[in-house]
């Protein structure tokens, strides 16, 4: 059994199915119709098939000897065209010329160089950079830079030192002297006291 239908194989080697539906018979005599697939039809009984070991069936006797094979025939429809001549045309062209006034919208683009002095002093050369769509090629030169500033040379800090000095020098003093002459009572007067020297 192969799917929904029953294998058979003819006596001359041709291959046909049985519908599995009316398979097993319900009685000896019931007819089975075999389809082989060269298109033909037979119908058999239950006792003209033979077992084989690969479970397909055996029809006994030669093919259509006791059995009326009944060709199916079907028809095909061939559709083709020819080509029909009705006929042509003939297609000539001339040149015509006229003259429009158009305003036609050209792009054209001028290159604005603005020299802008800045004069500010940079570290060194710098690069070429854009700018809300503008180019910007700095220049840059070396120039001589001369000017004043006041430099602390040195300073003087004055200071008091002291210390003693001894230096000898002769000098004149002056003082006073009392001398004191002791007299006998019959000399009592005033007395003068001697000048010391100068």
């Amino acid at each position: 059994m192969h799917g929904t239908r029953i294998e058979v194989v003819g006596s001359d080697g041709a291959r046909g199915r049985i519908d599995a539906a009316r398979w097993p018979p319900d009685r000896a005599d019931a007819p089975l119709d075999v389809v082989f697939e060269n298109g033909a039809r037979r119908t058999v009984s239950p006792a003209d098939l033979r077992p084989l070991p690969d479970g397909r069936y055996q029809i006994a006797g030669r093919d259509g000897a006791d059995a009326a094979a009944v060709p199916i025939i079907e028809e095909h429809a061939q559709i083709a065209t020819r080509a029909v001549d009705r006929g042509g045309v003939r297609i000539s062209k001339s040149v015509r010329e006229r003259r429009e006034t158009v305003d036609v919208p050209l792009k054209h683009e001028e290159i604005v160089v603005e020299r802008i002095a800045v004069q500010r002093e940079v570290s060194g050369p710098l690069p070429v950079r854009e700018e809300d769509g503008e180019i910007v090629v700095p220049l840059v030169e070396e120039v001589l830079v001369v000017r004043k500033a006041w430099v602390l040379r040195e300073e003087v800090r004055i200071r008091k030192h002291r210390f003693d000095v001894h230096r000898p020098t002769t000098v004149t003093l002056r003082a006073e002297h009392a001398e004191v002459e002791r007299l006998p009572a019959a000399e009592t007067g005033p007395t003068n006291p001697p000048e010391g020297d100068g």
